[in-house]
């Protein structure tokens, strides 16, 4: 029946109020509380049968007003079936359902008592709306049960009330949630207990409890037990929430809550006990205050075994296991037991030599946990009838050890692991799963704390370090203030530490006396890059130093600058040296002009601006006339103070941003820059020569000399700059032929007359005649990496053709000649790119290219031009092979013309790097190159030389320093293959993979080869090549798929792929005809099974990865390296010759 079905209330009832033996009830109450949270309130109701209203009385929450629930507890109390609220309360205003709303009482319950209480109601209130319905039938009659207890303390009942009491108290007691039982409290014999306790305690027949001292199952003193009786007795007051160790039946124990009361009975008092089971929370508890300590100890620096002391000795007293020990391993297959705790000081000095003897590494391990547990990198369960091994079988025997279990305490995938927990269980005791996750959780925490030592180890020592080195350092936060600094930086700034910490240094603040160069400096780094410069540093004394400063911005994950790392060298006495030795090596000692050295470096510069600007550069040759029968006649000293005042005449002569430089004796150079045509030359170099024709002073009467200049004018002339120089050269003699006093400008026909020099022009001038033409040949590429061609590289047959080279033209018309060649093999090359693109091949190609074409102000534009009127899709595709980079090593900016063509998106190569290339890496280090060519001679030799292999080894591991990969070209055998594989280069081209090719020759090549099947007049291959690359190949998977269950790494083939093994090199060698010979042998046989089997194997670690079950496709590694180690070893039997 539900309330709102019930006549409303007729009027306000008196109400009275009882009280209650809280000494009984109390003990019975809080665990209703524990258990019901929920239960608001729980209040009895009972009609007198000679007074009005009802008598009520509070077990729980706040004493309701009965007013306005007459009617119902009456229709409850005659009808004797219960009825709920849940829901809206009604409309009419009670005050029941007023002090109901204030209380936020939202459903409630009234349930008449059983015989001999039929005239008492029992009150039910909840804040939830659905709690009566959902409370367990169980939970409920428990309720009850102690509602019709203390109605029967209360009286009322109708006849016998002490029995009624008495069958109501030992149904709440046997029916409790919580573990109950009675105790003697003078012989502190235990009486009886219920259910709930006898299974706490493992006697679930209650067959040993009844009689037991509770001394002997609370492991005390009976003097401790008689102290808290006694307590009991004077109090008066339960005691509760007392922490007590329950010994358990099996040896065990639980961690437990007891609640304590004196309750009268007909033989006198009794003890009550209430117990609740802790064992979790106190386990928690003490493995917090572990790893609480373990934390402290870390940062404290403590060391390893300290650690794993402190650990095991805070776990073993915690669950009191009968020993517990830790085992490392070690590389060469042996174990060091590092600490051992038990609970027998024998056992544990009886097992310190046992894992002395133990080899985790061998299939002898499969006979202990620790070895499993190591091997597998999972938990391990092992019992004693299941080790083979004699000498544990008989310790264990000695101390009834039934089983072990070892927990494997990992690092990173591939690493040993640090070790691992074990457990040892003796005759009787079990462990739980729970028992054993917990385990797992300590081990995962204990990896961690190990990882975090080695974190704190690295930092300290990195910190020591830091403070330990002469070189300036200081760390910032974000803004630039200063978190810490060594002494060097210290001594550097004349302060200490405590005034420098929150202080910006004077370079890095914004809107300061060096704003400028602070927000280049801030520029940079939230641009992303670091900053490294020269800074000057005025000291408080005055004194100036000059400091290499770089600073680097640590970041967070989303790139935000955290803190800055400060780093100078003080390079003052460096700076000071070099001013004075530069003016020695770069200037004239008599006028203190630029010397020859320097001018090199000022007409490169020079030339890249024009290049830049767009604008002309005038090379100007001057040489005075007359000038040496003077310097003889008046003698030396005053031929030189003539220099000096024709070295002053020129400066006020030329412009600001010109140049005037002295070769010797009395030649000059003047490089006069922005000139936009004729007349401004003119003009200036009119101007020159009339300066030069003032009379000098001189003994007697006054001096008159004259000058000569030759000028040739960039870029109408394309020359190099020491060709530019020649030809200014050139222009001058003819001014000094044509009468002097003048300048004459060169003109290209007039080079006839230049007189090559040995080593003026380099080899690459040789120019055929134009009616002999140069075949195309192809060399294809293997990329090692992936196993396939990767690219083409074209070339001009260097073969000798019918006629000797034209040597009979001149320079200029040679090199005219060279750059039409070179155009029409950038054509040539372009259109077979194109071609590939067309039919859908993706290889790059790559064209050899003069690298002073690079420099011409017109090349990069015609090379766009071509590309797009050509449809080139993707330019990445063309790479550029540069050839005569010697012409770029002079100081300049070659990084920032090459940089230009890698902006258009180009490749740039390196190419035909030899011995000689050494000593000119360090300059091309800034230069944006892909990759570097070895020379054919070079790679040919570094199977017979050991000369050159190191000069191999060099010149590739210095382009992988510079971020550049390596071609080895000319590969002609395998040993040769062999070593560059283990140089680390990455490409390789020869006779091996492929002869060179024609044109037509390449499309068809190209598909053989990717099928694995060299077609005929195609790409001939030495007979175990596929062999080969079939063994790297595999070699390669394994180690990307260790990879990816470890860093989850992208594998690099597809489970098609993976599903097919034709499809790989080692499938298409084995199901090719070159092994028809080998069909019946039974190491062949064997070896196809084993590829087939790790075709299956890393298919199935692929799909177990997909599936999210990464432990299950880390089992499987162990399988997978085995068959890997079974596979090469099979394939090492066979010859290359399989023809």
């Amino acid at each position: 029946m539900r309330i709102e079905d019930a006549d409303p209330p007729k009027g306000p009832d008196p109400q009275e109020r009882a009280t209650l033996p809280q000494k009984i009830l109390t003990p019975l109450l809080n665990p209703l509380k524990q258990h019901l949270p929920d239960l608001a309130i729980l209040q009895c109701a009972r009609r007198e049968p000679d007074k009005r209203g009802w008598t009520t009385w509070i077990l729980l929450g706040d004493e309701a007003p009965l007013s306005g629930l007459d009617a119902w507890l009456t229709r409850t109390m005659e009808n004797g079936t219960p009825c709920t609220w849940e829901g809206p309360f009604p409309e009419e205003d009670t005050l029941f359902f007023r002090w109901a709303q204030k209380k936020g009482v939202s459903s409630f319950a009234l349930h008449p008592l059983p015989v001999p209480f039929q005239n008492t109601v029992a009150l039910l209130g909840t804040r939830s709306t659905d709690f009566l319905s959902r409370l367990p039938d169980s939970l409920l009659s428990w309720v009850l049960s102690i509602a019709t207890l203390s109605a029967s303390l209360q009286g009322g009942a109708q006849a016998q009330p002490g029995k009624v009491s008495e069958d109501r108290y030992r149904r709440l007691f046997l029916h409790a949630p919580d573990g109950l039982f009675l105790v003697d409290p003078v012989s502190l014999k235990i009486l009886e207990g219920n259910p709930i306790f006898a299974d706490m305690t493992g006697d679930f027949f209650r067959e040993l409890l009844p009689g037991s001292s509770l001394a002997s199952l609370w492991n005390t003193t009976e003097d401790d037990l008689h102290r808290v009786v006694d307590r009991l007795k004077k109090s008066g007051d339960p005691i509760q929430n007392q922490k007590r160790t329950l010994l358990r039946k099996d040896g065990t124990f639980l961690h437990t809550s007891a609640n304590l009361t004196l309750i009268p009975g007909p033989e006198g008092e009794r003890l009550l006990v209430q117990v609740r089971d802790i064992t979790a929370r106190v386990e928690m508890e003490g493995l917090n205050e572990i790893f609480a300590t373990l934390d402290q100890m870390l940062l404290a620096g403590a060391p390893l075994e300290d650690l794993l002391s402190t650990l095991l000795r805070g776990i073993q007293k915690l669950f009191s296991f009968f020993s517990i020990h830790f085992c490392r391993p070690h590389p060469d297959g042996s174990l060091e037991l590092l600490h051992s705790f038990s609970r027998s000081k024998i056992f544990e000095d009886a097992i310190q030599g046992l894992a002395s003897r133990i080899r985790w590494n061998e299939e002898q391990s499969n006979e202990t946990s620790v070895g499993m547990a190591l091997r597998t990198r999972s938990t391990r369960f092992l019992e004693k009838g299941e080790s083979g091994t004699p000498v544990l079988r008989k310790v264990f025997s000695r101390f009834n050890i039934d089983a072990t279990v070892s927990i494997p305490v990992l690092r990173g995938e591939g690493k040993i692991p640090w070790g691992t927990i074990t457990i040892t269980l003796p005759r009787g005791e079990r462990i739980s799963p729970e028992k054993i996750a917990i385990l797992e959780k300590i081990g995962t925490r204990i990896s961690l704390a190990f990882e975090r030592h080695e974190e704190l180890s690295q930092i300290r020592l990195q910190k020591s370090a830091m403070e330990c080195i002469p070189v300036p350092m200081a760390i910032t936060s974000a803004g630039g203030e200063i978190e810490w600094c060594n002494d060097a930086f210290q001594k550097r700034v004349s302060s200490d530490i405590l005034r420098m910490i929150g202080n910006v240094p004077e370079f890095l603040v914004r809107g300061g006396e060096r704003d400028e160069l602070a927000r280049q400096i801030w520029n940079t780094l939230n641009g992303g890059s670091f900053f490294s410069g020269e800074i000057r540093h005025a000291a408080k004394n005055g004194d100036v130093s000059i400091t290499d400063t770089l600073i680097t911005a640590i970041r967070n994950e989303k790139g935000d600058i955290r803190h800055l790392i400060l780093t100078e060298t003080d390079i003052s006495e460096k700076k000071r040296l070099e001013d004075i030795l530069k003016r020695q090596a770069w200037s004239d000692g008599l006028t203190g002009l630029p010397n020859r050295t320097h001018l090199e470096i000022l007409m490169d510069e020079a030339i890249h601006r024009s290049r830049l600007s767009g604008k002309g550069l005038a090379v100007c040759f001057l040489d005075l006339d007359g000038f040496k029968p003077v310097n003889d006649r008046l003698g030396h000293a005053f031929g030189d103070r003539i220099l000096i005042e024709v070295s002053h005449r020129l400066q006020n002569a030329v412009r600001s941003g010109d140049t005037v430089a002295r070769l010797g004796g009395d030649e000059f150079v003047l490089l006069l820059e922005e000139i936009d045509r004729n007349a401004t030359i003119h003009q200036l170099l009119a101007r020159i020569l009339e300066s030069i024709a003032r009379p000098f002073e001189a003994p007697g009467t006054p001096l008159s000399l004259t000058a000569s200049i030759g000028v040739t004018l960039y870029p109408e002339d394309l020359s190099p700059s020491d060709v530019l120089l020649r030809h200014a050269d050139h222009a001058l003699y003819q001014a000094k032929e044509d009468g002097r006093n003048r300048f004459v400008l060169f003109r290209p026909e007039t080079a006839k007359t230049i007189v090559q020099e040995d080593g003026h022009l380099p080899e690459v001038f040789t120019v055929r005649s134009m009616q002999q033409k140069r075949a195309l040949l192809l060399d294809p590429e293997l990329d090692l990496s992936s196993g396939r061609i990767s690219g083409i590289s074209i070339r001009l047959d260097t073969r000798e053709l019918d006629s000797p080279p034209d040597t009979s033209l001149d320079n200029l018309t040679r090199w005219s000649r060279y750059r039409d060649e070179q155009f029409s093999l950038l054509r040539q090359g372009l259109r077979i790119l194109s071609d590939l693109e067309k039919e859908g091949f993706d290889q790059t190609l790559t064209i050899p290219v003069d690298a002073r074409l690079l420099t011409e102000p017109g090349f990069l534009s015609t090379l766009d031009h071509t590309v797009q009127t050509m449809g080139l899709l993707n330019p990445s595709r063309l790479e550029l092979a540069l050839e005569s980079t010697k012409t770029m090593d002079r100081p300049g900016d070659p990084a920032g013309i090459l940089l230009r063509f890698r902006e258009r998106g180009f490749s740039l190569c390196l190419d035909d790097c030899s011995g000689q290339s050494l000593h000119a890496m360090e300059q091309i280090r800034t230069w944006p190159l892909s990759r570097i060519r070895i020379h054919p001679s070079l790679t040919r030799d570094i199977s017979e030389n050991d000369k050159a292999l190191v000069i191999f080894d060099s010149l590739v591991h210095l382009a992988q320093a510079y971020g550049q990969n390596t071609l080895a070209a000319g590969v002609e055998d395998r040993d040769t293959l062999g070593l560059i594989l283990r140089s680390g280069a990455r490409f390789f081209q020869g006779s091996l993979l492929s002869p060179s090719l024609a044109p037509e020759q390449l499309q068809d090549s190209l598909k053989a080869l990717s099928n694995g099947i060299p077609g005929a007049g195609t790409l001939r291959p030495e007979p175990d090549f596929f062999l080969l690359m079939g063994t790297m190949q595999h070699q390669r998977a394994i180690r990307r798929l260790l990879e990816l269950l470890e860093t989850g790494r992208p594998f690099p083939y597809s489970l098609e792929e993976v599903d097919s093994p034709r499809t790989c090199y080692l499938g298409k060698w084995l199901d090719s005809h070159r092994t028809d010979r080998l069909a019946g042998d039974p190491r062949f046989q064997k070896t196809v099974r084993l590829h087939t089997h790790a075709h299956a194997l890393t298919g199935q670690i692929l799909r177990l990865h997909q599936s999210g079950k990464l432990q299950e496709a880390r089992s499987l590694v162990p399988e997978i390296l085995a068959c890997r180690n079974s596979l090469l070893d099979t394939l090492s039997l066979f010859t290359t010759d399989s023809s």
